[in-house]
């Protein structure tokens, strides 16, 4: 860990969006869509590159800046364990609606996950997946919750 130096600031540059450190331990995610920030502990200015708008974040708090946009989204995650699965390499879902699941799964393995049975959207996984590929997450989600999953290349379909 580096000592905190205001006169050289740490600033992660991703497309479009500077990220300052303010003392931390947090999580940046690029992607085709645009940039995720995820502050586990102290706290993080997030902005646009070139524009005044800036959000400061706060443990548990996750910003969204789209590519070529100017808003900001921030949300609060109570309980979302799997922000940082790529760090622990372990899932877990305490009592988590399916479409946060699949959420989730899409980030972690890299895939799109459609739900074409919008009646399963709410039905609820209490689970823990440590170390296991998707194919093995998606059986054991197939057994537990009684539904059909087909998984054919990087496209998962729920029914």
């Amino acid at each position: 860990m580096l000592p905190k130096n205001d006169a050289l600031p740490f600033i992660v540059n991703a497309p479009e969006v500077e990220v300052q450190v303010l003392g931390t331990a947090f999580n940046v995610k690029a992607a085709n869509s645009g940039v995720k920030v995820f502050v586990q502990s102290g706290k993080v200015s997030a902005a646009y590159k070139g524009k005044e708008k800036k959000v400061i974040l706060t443990p548990g708090v996750e910003a969204s800046l789209k590519h070529n946009g100017s808003e900001i989204d921030t949300r609060i995650h109570k309980k979302n364990n799997n922000i940082l699965a790529w760090k622990t390499r372990t899932l877990t879902f305490d009592d988590t609606p399916l479409t946060e699941v699949a959420d989730a799964l899409e980030d972690f393995y890299n895939v799109e996950i459609k739900i074409s049975n919008q009646q399963l959207a709410d039905k609820k996984l209490l689970a823990t997946f440590p170390n296991m590929s998707l194919d093995e997450v998606l059986d054991i989600m197939r057994k537990t919750l009684q539904i059909n999953i087909s998984h054919k290349n990087d496209l998962v379909d729920i029914y």
